[in-house]
């Protein structure tokens, strides 16, 4: 069974970088594109029924406080479309991005995206950083003033500390950032699952993951998320097979505290019942069930039940 090395990995990141300094574009014809809008329709079904109040609970008085909550988070952050809906920045933004990933007409339109997509979160981080940075050292000098009895000169440091603001964040404020880190995910997602069904590149899949971990620590805490990794062992299995890999990306996300759900066992079952290679259980070695076995147990599936219904 073949197995990815570190150094292929490696390559992976390599040639996403590289591909960039091509002279003309790899031209695929454009395949039906997958099911890309289907976060952005759950959570525009989601405010539709935060505002109607339609969804049960079995908690009438429950349900009522936290749909107000809801409700009082989309006036603070929502945004009003055109037809009068109110809806989360967030939702609006990852309509706009799907319609953008599925109006790109190739790969390497696509890809120039997703390169956009990183420079982004980049720009966003270093705002970030340098607001936390700007406001460390507020900090310290309010302490520093707090004995002196000078409010012409404290008031004068607060107007300047505010514009300052302004400029090291770009204009950037902690809203607009939040709200792409909140779709950052989604789309690495989507972007990934796009290169390997859309333009049959399971490499390019690998690579943008290994672009988004390697980023920063922002960027692997908020991009590399459950969906991302679900779509990291699909790569793996699918296109390659991988049962190493995809162990090591399971160890990876236990000892990250990323969660597996239930596409994550869906995985590991679509594994156990395709088989090594499309090979029955009594072909497997000791050393792939063992592997397999490990698999289960660590996103909370049983392995003897699935032997005997293999074997049958």
């Amino acid at each position: 069974m073949s197995s990815i090395s570190e150094q292929e990995s490696q390559a992976f990141a390599e040639m996403y970088r590289s591909i960039f300094s091509q002279p003309s574009p790899p031209i695929h014809p454009t395949r039906s594109a997958p099911d890309a809008a289907g976060s952005a329709q759950q959570e525009a079904a989601t405010q539709t029924e935060v505002q109607s109040g339609s969804r049960p609970s079995a908690d009438p008085l429950g349900s009522f406080f936290r749909r107000a909550e809801k409700r009082n988070q989309l006036l603070k952050d929502g945004v009003l479309t055109p037809s009068g809906q109110l809806r989360s920045r967030s939702s609006v933004l990852l309509e706009e991005k799907v319609a953008e990933v599925e109006s790109c007409r190739n790969d390497w339109e696509l890809l120039k995206w997703a390169d956009g997509l990183f420079a982004t979160q980049r720009e966003m981080e270093i705002a970030t950083r340098s607001e936390m940075a700007l406001k460390a050292g507020s900090k310290r000098k309010s302490s520093k003033k707090g004995k002196s009895k000078e409010p012409n000169v404290e008031n004068s440091d607060s107007t300047q500390a505010v514009a300052t603001e302004t400029q090291v964040t770009n204009g950037l404020d902690s809203l607009t950032r939040s709200t792409h880190l909140r779709v950052y995910p989604l789309l690495l997602s989507l972007l990934m699952r796009t290169f390997r069904e859309r333009y049959a590149d399971p490499f390019i899949s690998l690579s943008l993951f290994h672009n988004a971990r390697r980023l920063s620590v922002f960027s692997y805490v908020y991009g590399c998320t459950t969906p991302v990794y679900n779509e990291l062992l699909d790569t793996l299995w699918t296109c390659f097979r991988d049962l190493e890999g995809f162990l090591k990306a399971l160890r990876e996300m236990e000892v990250n505290g990323v969660e597996f759900d239930g596409r994550t066992r869906a995985i590991v079952e679509k594994i156990t019942t395709e088989g090594a290679g499309g090979r029955s259980w009594s072909d497997w070695d000791g050393e792939e069930l063992a592997k397999l076995g490990k698999m289960r147990q660590m996103v909370g599936l049983d392995l003897v039940g699935r032997r005997s219904r293999g074997r049958e």
